[in-house]
């Protein structure tokens, strides 16, 4: 069991990085680019009686700015378009996996309708609204606030904007930082969907399947990650995994590690590297 345990640690890593993390984080960093081009074309068409001509602190002026150049619903449709090819490669691999650890050959792929649902629910426009385009949207809203508290040039506020995409990355569209964060978040919920999406397929047809908590067993895994395994034991891969409170994170359920429908505290499944083991267990 350890030895398998190292096996599957081992190709997990190899494959998050090369396959999925890699593409994802490419993806992240042209998406970002495009984004800060979109953001500066709207900021150029505006008129200059929209900016101070005098030192001021009115009330508000940066959430009217920031929301006449950056239209979340419109960014959010473009970032769901931008990483749904990347995802669904991500959750075929997951599924592959999945089919190879339980010795499977059933003929289930990522055209399953309930694939279809979960990239339209869970990753659709209200994820990305509510999630990296947020982030975009309150640092915006930060940099913008103190340029106009102290009555900048519309040529400096112009500068706190693509340094808000790009602080410190030589002209990349988005934070390398921030760009392999969102890799690791989405390669990780897609994997992990593949394999409990092929688990719920297999238990279908009266074999049960069940599942583990795999923490990465190094010093950045979290400790309520590491007692994940301990903690829940092989459960029902349809059961939720229960994970405790540490020292930064409240409790919270989720059906598979990063996973989006988390309940509970959401920080969990931020930069998380766990994995779920299956094996099939007694038949009903």
């Amino acid at each position: 069991m350890r030895k398998a345990v190292r096996n599957r640690r081992a190709l997990l890593a190899r494959r998050r990085k090369r396959r999925i993390e890699g593409v994802l984080g490419k993806t992240a960093r042209r998406f970002g680019k495009a984004e800060r081009g979109r953001v500066l074309a709207a900021f150029d068409k505006l008129p200059a009686s929209r900016f101070p001509k005098t030192r001021t602190r009115a009330a508000g002026p940066e959430v009217r700015l920031t929301d006449a150049i950056f239209h979340q619903g419109a960014e959010a449709e473009a970032a769901r378009d931008a990483f749904l090819a990347d995802t669904t490669r991500a959750v075929s691999v997951g599924i592959d996996d999945a089919l190879s650890m339980l010795g499977s050959d059933a003929a289930f792929n990522v055209h399953d309708p309930r694939v279809t649902a979960w990239l339209r629910d869970e990753k659709g426009t209200a994820y990305w609204r509510n999630g990296p385009n947020a982030t975009t949207v309150r640092d915006l809203h930060r940099s913008l606030a103190t340029g106009l508290a102290e009555g900048e040039t519309r040529e400096y506020l112009r500068l706190r904007i693509i340094e808000a995409f790009h602080p410190l990355t030589g002209g990349v569209g988005i934070p390398a930082w921030r760009a392999d964060l969102i890799a690791r978040v989405e390669a990780g919920s897609a994997y992990e969907f593949g394999g409990h999406v092929t688990g719920e397929e297999l238990s279908t047809g009266g074999v049960r399947i069940e599942k583990y908590w795999q923490d990465t067993g190094d010093g950045l895994t979290r400790d309520s990650h590491k007692a994940a395994g301990r903690r829940n034991g092989w459960i029902a891969n349809s059961r939720r995994f229960r994970l405790g409170a540490d020292e930064h994170l409240g409790p919270a359920t989720l059906l598979y590690p990063a996973d989006p429908g988390v309940s509970g505290d959401v920080g969990h499944i931020m930069d998380c590297r766990c994995t779920a083991l299956r094996r099939e267990g007694k038949r009903r």
